[in-house]
């Protein structure tokens, strides 16, 4: 936005950046967030899938060891318990499984949802930006498929209320155990705008991965051919 302030020693300069940062003289760069929310219609061998929550806990062993840890896996049944907001200090995979389904050595075979990046947003629900983007409350959601639940804003977010969005969707609390799921998974990053983003702002990476979790049996790379060397 364009201001008064030309250099930070200007008498206008701490009222001007006061929401951004003065990255040319008589521009501001406001701050500001980036979300995006990824729709996952998910089908692991077959459509009948579960979500489980596998929690990485400390507990002390019939050992001499003073502590390890394991993994407890837990089922979440229903969508009101598939609202997840990631917690650093309470590491957890989420895994999309199909319990009918086992693997050579009888693992139930998963993908995993295994998150890189993700943002808490610091918005109020009650605004109105948060209110059409429901999905930045949560970094995680699952619901059973529905071909009309496209858009996790509903279908019209601009001109919308937020009154057709997963916050209604999962108001519902439709269970999920051995149904068709789509996750919807949330990432994003605040933006401090810096000198460096004027006037190209450079790439910034973020992401998510879903990866094969007991799905196969064996590390599906060892099938590759190899690439034969150049002459």
């Amino acid at each position: 936005k364009g201001v008064r302030t030309a250099h930070l020693q200007d008498p206008s300069a701490a009222s001007d950046t006061r929401y951004g940062t003065l990255v040319a003289a008589n521009l501001v760069a406001p701050n500001h967030d980036h979300f995006f929310n990824f729709r996952l219609d998910l089908d692991v061998d077959g459509k009948a899938n579960s979500v489980v929550a596998a929690r990485l806990q400390p507990e002390k062993p019939s050992t001499d060891r003073p502590q390890i840890w394991v993994v407890n896996q837990q089922a979440i049944l229903s969508e009101k318990k598939a609202r997840i907001r990631f917690d650093p200090g309470a590491p957890t995979r989420y895994l999309i499984t199909n319990p009918g389904s086992k693997g050579t050595l009888g693992h139930v075979t998963s993908y995993v949802i295994r998150p890189q990046g993700y943002t808490s947003s610091l918005l109020n629900p009650d605004e109105l930006a948060a209110k059409k983007n429901p999905y930045i409350q949560n970094h995680l959601w699952i619901t059973p498929y529905n071909k009309a639940e496209r858009y996790p804003g509903g279908d019209h977010v601009f001109l919308g209320k937020g009154g057709d969005t997963l916050v209604q969707w999962t108001q519902r609390d439709r269970p999920l155990a051995n149904r068709d799921l789509v996750a919807w998974y949330t990432l994003g990053t605040h933006h401090v705008p810096r000198l460096e983003d004027w006037p190209v702002m450079p790439t910034h990476w973020t992401g998510f991965e879903l990866v094969p979790f007991n799905f196969f049996a064996e590390n599906p790379a060892l099938a590759i051919e190899p690439t034969p060397a150049a002459q």
